[in-house]
């Protein structure tokens, strides 16, 4: 009911909701070994932004049934918010929701940043690396784009890397497992994308995403889109990339070509418009 404030429980719990709802996907952004799959061993986390290919930090190493714990500082700022005599005379409560549950997610995507940064520069951090590296809103963004086109979530492919080459390739990433569940993307543990299952990469330096999917030609109309890029599997169907962001697709491609197994059948290489 309008004008009609809630109880301070149910007010706060609609922001926890907010908040929580935002951060869901951390909790897939980890190892997720048990201990006897680990023990022993070591998997290394690509670095969300580097200066050059291959670059990675953050190797953890696990003896016996030893697991390491990784320490994240948050830091936020609280805000006030003033609310004008229309507004409290009208719909104060409704009004007093919005900024809340508003404002709770977006600290919730900055903290998201934060832990990720931490996580993938666990022990050496880069020189100039900033939060705002992860482009967090570029991803979800994808994501919306992949709903609105009606791609299933359980079979789309995220990976954080600094580079496509080295990254995503099984002899590099065997032992990794991210899975962002807020986005409804899953990586596969040997980096690879069978025929028919949607793929994304990001790769902060130049703020690029690149989108694997089987073809469709409703999907392509956006106009972040910088590059279209078919790939032609060696089995099964053909396989459309969306690169965005990336003024020269040519090294996703390639690496595209690599995980599906096949050729790029054509490059359009032009921005394509709504």
């Amino acid at each position: 009911m309008a004008n009609t404030f809630y109880t301070n429980t149910e007010f706060f719990d609609k922001g926890l909701s907010a908040f929580a709802g935002e951060m869901s996907f951390i909790e897939g952004f980890s190892t997720k070994f048990e201990v006897s799959d680990i023990a022993g061993s070591s998997v290394s986390v690509p670095l969300i932004d580097a200066g050059s290919a291959g670059v990675f930090s953050g190797v953890y190493q696990n003896d016996s049934d030893t697991m390491t714990e990784i320490d994240v500082g948050v830091t936020h700022v609280y805000k006030k918010f003033s609310v004008n005599v229309t507004e409290a005379s009208t719909n104060a409560a409704a009004t007093l929701e919005n900024l809340y549950v508003s404002n709770m997610r977006s600290f919730a995507a900055k903290v998201s940043e934060t832990i990720l940064a931490d996580v993938a520069n666990y022990t050496d951090a880069v020189t100039g690396l900033s939060v705002g590296s992860f482009d967090f809103d570029d991803v979800k963004s994808a994501s919306i784009e992949l709903d609105d086109n009606g791609v299933p979530m359980a079979n789309r492919s995220l990976v954080l890397s600094p580079s496509f080459n080295t990254a995503l390739l099984p002899s590099t990433s065997d032992n990794l497992k991210l899975t962002p569940e807020d986005y409804g993307f899953a990586s596969y543990r040997n980096a690879y994308l069978p025929s028919g299952v949607h793929g994304i990469a990001t790769h902060a330096g130049s703020y690029a995403c690149a989108v694997a999917l089987p073809k469709n030609p409703l999907i392509g109309s956006s106009a972040l889109i910088d590059h279209e890029v078919i790939i032609e599997p060696t089995l099964g169907i053909p396989v459309q990339m969306l690169v965005y962001g990336e003024p020269n697709g040519g090294k996703i491609s390639a690496v595209f070509e690599a995980l599906v197994g096949g050729k790029v059948a054509q490059d359009k290489g032009v921005k394509l418009t709504a």
